[in-house]
């Protein structure tokens, strides 16, 4: 169901109008708090991506196993679709199902994801058609696909996935002989780059990975909006301490797999997102090496050496999402206190704020996804009296 928010979720000081989806759970109206005993039974949403026109959500709705009666294990993921003017939402795949890393493709017509289904001994990528129609399975491999990025032109996906395993190492495990080694037994995670298969009839052309031959182990990786490059985020090894503490930026070109330029960013890292111009990079990062959590919005030009230059120094918040509105332009939603707040900052620093700290029983919003246009948006919130939903927002929507 969708319902328009209360007047007491408005947010006075807000410039946007918010349509809330509560698609699985609905509380009382008397703020009910969740007690232990619901939380073996909440459905909630996990990721929700907005599609480039701005017409639909994509999200995934976590379903959690039946206690005594199913096997043990994490909860379902199912993959659901909403029109964002209708309010009406409608599953694509349910049931037993783990669907991950959602991802519209550039036209808006499909949505990739990954999963292991039926037969697949790795987790695969796999392509849906939002007008209807069955799952395309378009690469597999002898590892599991973690993330992935389509790239703007639809034709190329840059993904992580671990090597195969030495045939005489995994002769040995299949022999039981399976501890594990502190440092030994690391496998870093790799950069791969692959064109999406070709659809000839009934057949499809199947395509060869390339593996980018870069030191260390990968935690993310996106396409420049040209193609022509990439940003990687890599850490030294696959240790939790490298992945949480040494995680540092470079922009490698595509072709030849050689680092064009490394960031030196302090500390902690978290989201980077590359200017639609490809001129400029933001990153969330931490102050320093001692700052205990990134949350500083940094913007530094892509093809020239120039140091890391935080845009909103006086924040007194964690910024934890950022999209790109245009070439000099940025959203951010950030942490302050045990709200959320949310702007946009262009290059000179001059900020706007479009959502202020809330006040008591308002949702706190720890994500947010854009149209191209950025007129439409989706926003992951909860409260004491609600798991996490979604939140439809758009400014032209302010009129209602």
């Amino acid at each position: 169901m969708v319902l328009k928010m209360s007047h007491r979720h408005a947010f006075s000081s807000c410039l946007l109008a918010f349509l809330w989806l509560v698609p699985h759970v609905v509380w009382s109206q008397e703020s009910q708090l969740i007690e232990p005993r619901d939380i073996a039974h909440l459905e909630y949403v996990t990721s929700a991506e907005m599609s480039p026109d701005g017409d639909h959500v994509a999200y995934l709705k976590s379903v959690p196993r039946q206690p005594l009666k199913d096997e043990d294990g994490s909860s379902w993921s199912e993959l659901h679709v909403m029109n964002r003017q209708t309010g009406t939402s409608r599953p694509f795949i349910t049931g037993e199902v783990s669907i991950s890393s959602l991802q519209w493709s550039p036209d808006g017509r499909s949505i990739y994801y990954t999963s292991r289904r039926a037969n697949d001994k790795t987790k695969t990528l796999y392509q849906i058609p939002i007008d209807g129609g069955e799952s395309v399975r378009v690469l597999s491999g002898p590892t599991s696909i973690g993330s992935f990025e389509i790239a703007g032109d639809g034709k190329h996906v840059v993904f992580l996935a671990k090597e195969e395993k030495n045939a005489e190492i995994q002769d040995f495990e299949d022999d039981g002989f399976d501890q594990e080694i502190y440092e030994e037994d690391w496998m870093p995670t790799r950069v791969w780059i692959s064109a999406l298969k070709e659809q000839t009839g009934r057949k499809s052309k199947k395509t060869q990975p390339r593996i980018l031959n870069l030191k260390g182990s990968a935690i993310g990786a996106s396409w420049s909006p040209n193609g022509d490059e990439l940003m990687v985020i890599l850490a030294p090894t696959p240790s939790v301490d490298d992945g949480y503490m040494q995680k540092r930026v470079f922009v490698v070109d595509v072709e030849s797999g050689k680092i064009i330029r490394s960031l030196n960013n302090p500390g902690k890292l978290g989201q980077v997102s590359w200017s639609p111009d490809g001129e400029h990079l933001a990153i969330v990062s931490a102050a320093d090496i001692h700052d205990p959590e990134e949350g500083r919005l940094m913007v530094t030009p892509v093809h020239k050496e120039s140091g890391l230059v935080d845009l909103i120094p006086g924040l007194k918040a964690h910024v934890h999402t950022i999209s790109w509105k245009d070439n000099s332009t940025l959203h951010w939603l950030a942490a302050e206190g045990v709200t959320s707040r949310f702007g946009t900052v262009n290059l000179d620093g001059e900020t706007t704020d479009l959502i202020g700290p809330g006040g008591d029983g308002d949702p706190v919003f720890k994500g947010f996804s854009a149209s191209d246009d950025h007129d439409a948006f989706a926003f992951l919130g909860s409260a004491a009296t609600f798991p996490t939903e979604i939140f439809v927002s758009a400014l032209s929507l302010i009129h209602i």
